[in-house]
């Protein structure tokens, strides 16, 4: 699962990031992307989906039950730690962190490569329960942020 942002902005961005040089830049810049994403993500499992607007729906007392039978208390969208671990650790090679350009600019893809990580960001066949939602404020964090500090040395 990724989600995509599409931002003109991020045309901008790629055009300073070539002035700037290509490869130690890119991957720099690629590495704050995957490490400001797992902050985002992680704030959003600490509030059970609350940061990005909506808390996660409860499990429904059946499934609760057997969830704790099976492996003890653990928080709604935790349950081996997978899905947490691909969203909130930067080094997870299930982070997915594409940065692609396209016939209509540059965009970048964020996600799980987790499989059942589309389900709940969707709520198709289970509750929706949204893994990934950026704010204004996060894009700029993830985006911007970088690049002025590059542009200032």
């Amino acid at each position: 699962m990724s989600i995509t942002y599409r931002r003109d902005g991020i045309v901008q961005i790629n055009e300073k990031l070539k002035r700037m040089g290509r490869a130690a830049k890119l991957r720099d810049f690629y590495q704050h992307i995957r490490t400001q994403f797992a902050k985002i993500e992680e704030a959003q499992f600490a509030s059970l989906g609350a940061r990005g607007g909506k808390k996660w729906a409860p499990l429904n007392p059946a499934y609760a039950a057997r969830k704790r039978a099976r492996v003890g208390a653990k928080p709604i969208m935790e349950y081996t730690g997978a899905l947490k671990r691909s969203l909130t650790s930067a080094s997870s090679p299930d982070m997915i962190v594409l940065i692609k350009e396209t016939s209509q600019g540059a965009h970048i893809e964020l996600g799980s490569s987790i499989p059942y990580a589309q389900y709940h960001q969707t709520g198709r066949g289970v509750p929706k329960r949204q893994l990934i939602k950026l704010t204004k404020a996060d894009l700029q964090a993830l985006l911007t942020a970088p690049i002025i500090r590059r542009l200032r040395r």
